[in-house]
């Protein structure tokens, strides 16, 4: 045998020892679930793996695809900032070869989009050649469901939106109901006073003047205190009082415990300021004493009372909200703040205000709310200790942005003390 054609069967074997190898690995490419691009960094696709055509099935070969398209990043939709554009990997190849980063990036074919994470790693397949890899997870079941969660979040808030108006106009009612009485009897007086003299003096119009004029500005008043009170400013972090969020709280619902004759104990005498966002601590607040006024309504308390106390220990400060209405039944007292999960009839709350204020103080005030039974009832507890931001000296006080939070979710039902 010549020496020609020992080196020709030689040659022979390492081309089908690497036909071989090449199989394997494709064999192995085409076994993933997820898209694998091989490409040259000079432009040319070397394999695009089985998985790309399962997803992609206009495409029928390497072939088709390259006779349309010279990479897959012309794929990748560029009409939604929250997704990387082709144009962003041709441009900044070096730079994601470099750091190994995953994108998430949008496929759109035949009136179908496709989610992935797409990652990209150098590889040396044959020497003196620059090579890359492309990856890409198919995570548009997950998308799918974090869209849908963006989606119910937006419908939350639109209903605790509606909830804090309903509870508004309700409180403005309550606070209107003395002056609107005051007011009529000002009119029958002055009626009963025109048919007794059958006349009306400069001195008693004036004074109809007057009062009436001052009941209608404390109307007016209410208006745009609670008009305040509900909207929504610049999303901006203020020092404040912790004792004045209570006392403007209690401002707005005082009115209602009156005429339940449900007795209010404040025990907020230390003086503590934070940095955060007052009005949405004040709607937080606001649902807590409903909830309470609610429970004692329902269960027809005796001698009912909630005790708001402010508290200091060392670098530790929480508010604490306790009433005497019986508690929770403990069959459901952990599922109070799941969404849509209320003790109350379909028409009397949607379910979503302990859900909403417990959304608020952990993502925005930066805190922690627990509710608990607690001797005749339930204690409800705001704790400022996640990441404080506490100090002792005066500061202006300024109102804070809000997320709107419904204020009607009773978590209660007929639970007394004394049930077993």
């Amino acid at each position: 045998m010549t020496l020609t054609k020992l080196r020709s069967k030689k040659e022979l074997r390492s081309k089908i020892s690497k036909i071989k190898e090449e199989q394997h690995i494709n064999k192995i490419l085409d076994g993933t679930d997820n898209i694998i691009f091989l490409k040259r960094l000079d432009g040319g696709i070397i394999h695009i793996n089985r998985q790309f055509f399962n997803l992609f099935p206009e495409y029928g070969s390497i072939k088709e695809f390259t006779q349309q398209h010279n990479s897959i990043f012309e794929l990748f939709d560029n009409d939604d900032p929250n997704y990387i554009d082709g144009n962003y990997f041709e441009d900044n190849i070096y730079e994601l070869l470099n750091q190994q980063i995953s994108h998430k990036v949008k496929i759109t074919r035949q009136e179908r989009t496709l989610f992935f994470r797409a990652t990209m790693k150098a590889v040396s397949l044959e020497k003196n050649k620059e090579e890359f890899v492309i990856t890409l997870s198919d995570i548009t079941q997950l998308e799918h469901e974090m869209q849908k969660n963006i989606q119910q979040e937006r419908i939350l808030q639109q209903q605790a939106k509606m909830a804090s108006m309903g509870e508004m106009i309700g409180n403005i009612a309550h606070q209107w109901r003395q002056p609107l009485n005051t007011l009529s009897t000002l009119n029958t007086l002055l009626f009963l006073n025109y048919e007794e003299n059958d006349s009306l003096s400069p001195k008693q119009m004036e004074d109809f003047k007057k009062r009436s004029n001052f009941l209608i500005q404390k109307m007016s008043t209410t208006i745009d205190d609670f008009r305040n009170f509900f909207l929504p400013k610049a999303k901006n972090k203020s020092s404040f009082k912790l004792k004045s969020a209570i006392e403007q709280t209690i401002g707005f619902m005082q009115d209602t415990y009156i005429e339940h004759h449900i007795q209010l104990v404040q025990d907020i005498n230390s003086e503590i300021h934070i940095t955060s966002y007052q009005n949405e601590l004040e709607q937080v607040l606001l649902n807590l004493f409903n909830n309470a006024k609610d429970a004692h309504i329902s269960n027809k308390t005796i001698n009912p009372k909630v005790i708001v106390r402010l508290i200091k220990e060392g670098s530790h400060s929480s508010i604490t909200i306790e009433d005497n209405a019986g508690g929770i039944d403990p069959k459901i007292i952990d599922k109070v703040f799941e969404p849509y999960f209320s003790t109350k009839f379909e028409n009397q709350g949607t379910g979503i205000g302990l859900y909403m204020s417990k959304m608020i103080i952990e993502e925005s005030i930066e805190g922690q709310l627990t509710i608990e039974n607690h001797n005749e009832g339930v204690l409800a507890t705001i704790n400022f200790t996640k990441k404080p931001s506490f100090r002792q000296d005066k500061a202006p006080l300024s109102r804070a942005s809000m997320k709107e939070v419904c204020s009607g979710c009773h978590y209660r039902e007929s639970y007394k003390k004394n049930q077993k």
